[in-house]
């Protein structure tokens, strides 16, 4: 979860090895809650960063579909 609140934040360089530890964080995090919008956001800005831009277009807007007021998204 570090990993991925690091690339959000803008705080650490986005490594190709970083950027794949987040994803596999995201991935387990929308499997133990599939309906945490934050989850799905973070999934979305992880595939975005990896240039997987459909892939991140359908988190981001699952995360809008769980929550329609979530800004983040």
């Amino acid at each position: 979860m570090a990993s991925i609140l690091k690339i959000i934040g803008g705080i650490s360089i986005e490594t190709e090895g970083l950027l794949q530890h987040a994803a596999k964080h995201a991935e387990l995090t929308n499997k133990l809650d599939g309906e945490s919008p934050f989850a799905f956001y973070a999934l979305g800005r992880v595939r975005a960063f990896l240039k997987k831009h459909d892939e991140a277009d359908f988190a981001l807007k699952r995360a809008i579909d769980i929550n329609p007021i979530y800004a983040l998204a």
